[in-house]
């Protein structure tokens, strides 16, 4: 069997840019190589859906969940594909597209939620602003001004000294959880500043680096229905942060005994 890898690559950017066409055929470009390729019979599945055809992204979830019954973004996408109407090709919110990149982008649960009611009236795709306390970060939503959370301690550590130099994210409500009191947002790299060049948002470990291949990466689209489309559960990908490089600036990015400031 070839290296799927660069064919695994090329069919995470067509569907980052919504080319369908292109990202059913790459995928059965992988399929043909490996019949069981999961992530490959998901992102196929996710295509069909945006162009309609509904029947054939059944059909591959229900292959995905032949050689995983448990796997749960086929059977959430097999969900959201029933309630879908046959033949309607979804649009999308560009503003709300969820997609995470290794260094640039992550899937972040929020610590210190202050009320389950806080989550009762948030939705899917909201837009909030990050901002940067003595030691966390706190999350608040645009449209309120209200706080609904903050990031944790070695995430907001890193981002606090990263925005103070200048780096700018973009963060939206990914999902809401409230019988849970869950709440995760996606926070997406946007500009990276002169001082800041070469120092990732969201290191990966080494360990993370080898097991995983391009396909693991997170790829959701949050219709205008509000049913988002998984990809890859955001789970899975959310490990806790390497301990920074120690070639990196210990002034710039140093782990100081943190106070909890954020209220």
């Amino acid at each position: 069997m070839k290296n799927i890898a660069p064919l695994q690559q090329q069919a995470i950017e067509a569907a980052k840019s919504q080319d369908w066409s292109l990202a059913i055929n790459l995928n059965q470009d992988i399929l043909n190589e490996d019949p069981k390729n999961v992530g490959a019979l998901n992102r196929l599945a996710l295509a069909k859906m945006q162009i309609g055809q509904l029947k054939e992204a059944k059909q591959y979830l229900n292959q995905v969940l032949e050689l995983d019954k448990h796997n749960k973004v086929a059977l959430r996408n097999l969900e959201k594909a029933k309630k879908r109407k046959k033949g309607k090709i979804a649009q999308f919110n560009h503003s709300s597209s969820y997609i995470e990149e290794p260094g640039k982008a992550k899937i972040i649960s929020l610590i210190r939620i202050p009320d389950t009611k806080v989550l009762d009236n948030l939705t899917v795709g909201e837009s909030c602003l990050l901002e940067p306390k003595k030691s966390l970060v706190s999350v608040i939503l645009s449209s309120s001004q209200n706080y609904i959370g903050s990031l944790p301690q070695d995430i907001s550590s890193r981002l606090i000294r990263l925005i103070k130099q200048g780096n700018q994210y973009q963060c939206i409500i990914h999902s809401v959880e409230p019988e849970e009191n869950v709440c995760k947002v996606h926070i997406q790299e946007t500009y990276v500043s002169e001082k800041n060049q070469g120092i990732t948002s969201f290191p990966i470990s080494n360990v993370q680096s080898d097991l995983l291949d391009p396909e693991l990466l997170s790829i959701e689209h949050k219709l205008k229905n509000d049913l988002p489309i998984e990809y890859f559960d955001e789970e899975d990908g959310d490990d806790d942060i390497e301990k920074i490089k120690e070639t990196e600036s210990d002034e710039e990015l140093s782990d100081d005994p943190l106070e909890d400031d954020e209220d």
